[in-house]
């Protein structure tokens, strides 16, 4: 499921994910990776719990839209996926 975020160039804006409700179930989070397409948008401070997963970021340009991927690897052996479009406003 894609989710939406508008954030100012100039905000640092965090994105939080509760895979409990994503179907992690009994399972925990080991760890996580992300991408995000086009270059311009900085992620920075990933961390995680055993069931959220919380990444922020900083720049992008003004009128851009910028797609966010996250996986996310299981205790377990699992991957879930899930991903985060931001608009980037002036």
């Amino acid at each position: 499921m894609t989710h939406y975020l508008t954030k100012a160039a100039s905000e640092d804006a965090d994105w939080t994910i509760d895979w409990a409700t994503k179907g992690l179930g009994a399972d925990t989070i080991q760890s996580f990776t992300y991408s995000v397409l086009p270059a311009g948008l900085v992620p920075a401070d990933p961390s995680h719990t055993d069931a959220t997963t919380t990444l922020w970021f900083s720049g992008g340009t003004p009128g851009m839209r910028y797609l966010v991927k996250f996986v996310v690897t299981t205790a377990g052996g699992r991957e879930l996926p899930d991903s985060l479009t931001i608009f980037v406003t002036g």
